[in-house]
């Protein structure tokens, strides 16, 4: 199914997790911009999707305001950035600027290239 933007307005033709997550941009209050970013990288880097993500000033599991990007189906040990441990778990990267992101979803699909395939 094709992606489609009509200047902005969500369409039947628009895959479910990218209206959806129009709506949770909308409702939450993300920076101007950022669903567009989102959208973007999306494009970008098939396979990944990508949210914004609000400051967590949580003790123990503190990060910046950012971006986080994550791939369907892949797990890898210490595999989520937020988490920051060595289980294994689902493919999340983290990162507060995009050119981070980009560079953390590069060096994630290295790893799964190199050691998640035959999980």
């Amino acid at each position: 199914m094709g992606r489609v933007r009509q200047g902005g307005i969500v369409t039947d033709e628009m895959p479910l997790a990218w209206r959806n997550r129009r709506l949770i941009a909308e409702r939450t209050g993300w920076p101007d911009g950022a669903l567009e970013t989102c959208e973007r990288l999306d494009e970008d880097h098939q396979g990944w999707s990508v949210m914004w993500v609000a400051e967590n000033p949580g003790v123990g599991r503190e990060h910046p305001a950012g971006f986080s990007a994550t791939r369907s189906g892949w797990r890898l040990l210490g595999g989520d950035d937020l988490w920051g441990d060595n289980h294994r778990r689902a493919v999340l990267v983290f990162a507060p600027t995009v050119p981070e992101l980009e560079e953390r979803i590069d060096h994630m699909t290295a790893r799964w290239a190199k050691e998640g395939r035959g999980w």
